[in-house]
């Protein structure tokens, strides 16, 4: 609205000023008016000529009066080029700063994605170490429990130690003691033999660490009498040298095999065990002892067959060819009872017990008959695992309820 309305006032004053130099020119051509000195002809023209130039001023000057833009046109161009120049500048500027920001942006971009991956990266990192840390945790934990048990193990252990110096202490007492004067006494007369059952019994099976232990002091209290016997009146004499020392060691593993160890085995209803001499024992030498340890079985029972022997001819053997064939017998069955589990003797290596008198009624028997025979042997007895085996002899025929006659 606001150009209409400025385009109607300018047709009005175009106009306006037309008709009045129209009038004017018309006016001054018919009074043949002359201005400057000039020809009417020529004061017309120059009137017509201001006219069109009034027009021309007063289109400007109005435009000019009511358009800020128009002002700025005709008065402001260079000012406003410089201005367009100078903002141009700036655009340009700003453009290089805007592509040194984009720039920038992308290369914090860049920077941001690679911080990203470097917080996953360490966020992972951070998990693993949390997880060994907590794994170290829980090895630390268990190697503060393991130092426990060896702190207790090692006070135990020190106690052991201080136990044992007394216990060496005392043996370097009666060592001294034996330098001081039993040398003489002891010499050439022998207590007990290396491996000599000194004492032996049966612990039964069931029994705890403590029930045990009683046990087996008590077989040590046997072997103590034992001893105490052998050695005679020197035993009056040197109290200290009667009882026999057993390690505290073996002792102890000793009632660790039949306490923990002691389920795992099988058969028999107890244990066998044995004190033995470690070494040659001179009387008032301190006796130390080997502890040894069996299932205590049934090995055989009273009647149940030993072993059997055929002889042909008998007639034909002399007295001593008999008795030299009653002795192989013998060992036929030492060894075939010693396979069986029964424990020889340490120092004969003999398992069976018999009679004299026995051996010599079946050798005076065999003497008299004629022909084949069996010889033949029985427990007397139920046996164990400690013995010994108790024998009774007899002579059968061959095809007897033994089925000798089959082997």
């Amino acid at each position: 609205m606001y150009g209409i309305a400025l385009i109607l006032v300018l047709t009005v004053a175009g106009g306006a000023i037309a008709f009045i130099g129209d009038r004017l020119g018309t006016k001054i051509g018919k009074k043949k008016l002359s201005l400057f000195g000039l020809r009417p002809k020529h004061t017309s023209t120059l009137v017509t000529i201001a006219t069109g130039l009034l027009i021309t001023i007063t289109t400007f000057g109005i435009m000019a009066a009511v358009s800020e833009n128009v002002r700025t046109a005709l008065f402001g161009m260079e000012k406003l080029n410089r201005r367009i120049q100078e903002t141009q500048t700036k655009l340009n500027d700003a453009n290089d700063q805007l592509g040194k920001a984009q720039s920038e942006t992308q290369k914090s971009q860049e920077a941001l994605q690679q911080s990203k991956e470097d917080v996953n990266r360490l966020a992972r990192q951070q998990a693993d170490l949390e997880y060994r840390t907590a794994a170290l945790q829980g090895e630390k934990n268990r190697l503060q429990a393991d130092n426990s048990q060896l702190m207790e193990k090692n006070a135990a252990m020190e106690d052991d130690n201080a136990r044992l110096q007394k216990e060496h202490a005392e043996l370097e007492k009666q060592t001294e003691a034996l330098k001081s004067g039993l040398i003489a006494i002891r010499e050439g007369s022998i207590v007990f033999q290396a491996g000599e059952v000194i004492a032996q019994g049966v612990i039964p099976k069931g029994l705890d660490a403590d029930g045990v232990r009683k046990a087996l002091n008590d077989l040590a209290a046997a072997a103590n009498q034992e001893n105490r016997l052998r050695m005679g009146p020197v035993a009056n004499q040197y109290p200290e040298l009667v009882n026999v020392h057993l390690t505290r060691n073996e002792f102890d593993e000793a009632v660790s095999n039949m306490t923990a160890n002691g389920e795992k085995k099988t058969g028999g209803s107890g244990y066998a065990v044995r004190l033995m001499a470690f070494a040659n024992m001179v009387l008032g030498e301190p006796v130390r002892c080997d502890i040894e340890v069996y299932d205590n079985e049934l090995i055989y029972r009273q009647d149940e067959f030993v072993h059997g022997k055929r002889l042909e001819n008998v007639s034909a053997y002399s007295r001593q060819e008999i008795e030299g064939i009653l002795r192989q017998f013998f060992r036929e069955i030492n060894l075939i009872a010693s396979e069986r589990g029964v424990i020889p003797d340490s120092l004969r290596g003999t398992v069976g017990v018999i009679d004299g008198g026995q051996v010599y009624e079946v050798a005076d028997a065999l003497t008299k008959l004629e022909g084949q025979c069996a010889l033949l042997a029985y427990a007397e007895q139920d046996t164990y695992t400690l013995g010994p085996l108790r024998l009774k002899l007899g002579i059968g025929r061959l095809g007897g309820p033994l089925g000798l006659d089959n082997e």
